[in-house]
């Protein structure tokens, strides 16, 4: 495998951590349908939310520049469409990590916390997710042949380890 890969990764999540900046115990909340189904799990930062996949990671951050407009930003796009919108003096920028040639890695939360999440979002019923688990942390578990990343959050920033096992 090529290390550049790692090294690459290892800066990237270096230098974002003060960017996402989050509170101690920042939680992990898993998806019951309150986000697109391929994400598996949440963590909503200052500014920012990160999203997990099974074989990515997808950043989204809003910023406001002073002089900006009061009150929410209503942004109707999809995950798919450009990574740079502006409306006024806020900006959406989006940005992802593809683990390229990742196994099949198990995804799951850890630690969990004991408080639950609500979604109740529209009118439907049916669409509302309620009792969401929270952790802190989340594991990708074999993300590559004896590699784990796990990704937490510490002393209010997001934090990741790579775990290599023994040869």
């Amino acid at each position: 495998m090529d290390l550049r890969f790692f090294r690459i990764l290892g800066l990237f999540l270096t230098l974002s951590a003060p960017v996402f900046g989050g509170e101690p115990g920042t939680p992990f909340v898993e998806n019951k349908q309150q986000w697109p189904s391929e994400f598996r799990y949440s963590a909503a930062f200052k500014g920012a939310r990160l999203f997990m996949s099974d074989k990515r990671l997808y950043f989204v951050q809003f910023t406001q520049e002073p002089g900006g407009e009061k009150g929410p930003v209503k942004v109707k796009t999809t995950f798919s469409e450009a990574n740079h919108l502006h409306r006024g003096n806020t900006a959406l920028t989006t940005f992802e990590i593809v683990f390229q040639g990742a196994d099949s890695p198990v995804l799951k939360g850890a630690n969990s916390q004991p408080t639950k999440y609500n979604y109740y979002i529209g009118n439907d019923r049916s669409k509302w997710a309620t009792g969401a688990t929270s952790y802190n942390a989340v594991m990708y578990e074999d993300l590559y042949e004896g590699i784990n990343l796990q990704l937490y959050s510490h002393g209010g920033f997001f934090k990741s380890d790579l775990v290599v096992s023994p040869c």
